[in-house]
């Protein structure tokens, strides 16, 4: 009896408890880890809305120094590029009545000038506004300087 050895019934529960201490920990950071990757998917989900009408919108700022009219929802460049937000029917962003974006909660058009100070030229700054739909709505506000030189 002296040289046996074995698990005893002591080791054995303090083994059990241990692996269901362990398994506990892993299934609440596995539960906690997939809902938050479900709500990120979630949230994210139109902001590529939100690239559509920068890639369309930085170009055409680009190649314009001022507008034929503006206001808060519609924007006509000087090159004859409308920009336009409707909220009936579909919350949407239309460029020359093409449909660029949706799922655009609200957006505004706001301009302003500047005096830049090394050229001494006034220049000419549309902030774009924008809430973009999602579980939690994604809001964003850029500033876009049309062409001064």
């Amino acid at each position: 009896m002296k040289g046996q050895r074995g698990v005893t019934l002591i080791a054995l529960v303090v083994y059990l408890i241990a692996i269901t201490i362990v398994m506990s920990i892993l299934a609440v950071v596995s539960e906690n880890f997939f809902f938050n990757s479900s709500y990120i998917t979630d949230t994210g989900r139109y902001i590529s809305e939100f690239n559509k009408f920068n890639m369309f919108f930085i170009e055409d700022v680009k190649d314009s120094k001022d507008f034929l009219e503006f206001n808060e929802t519609e924007i006509v460049f000087d090159n004859g590029v409308t920009y336009t937000y409707k909220t009936s029917p579909d919350n949407g962003i239309y460029r020359n009545k093409v449909k660029i974006c949706s799922h655009i909660l609200y957006c505004t058009f706001k301009r302003r000038t500047e005096l830049d100070v090394e050229s001494g030229i006034l220049k000419t700054i549309v902030t774009v506004t924008m809430v973009l739909q999602g579980s939690q709505n994604y809001t964003t506000s850029v500033d876009y300087v049309l062409r001064y030189w």
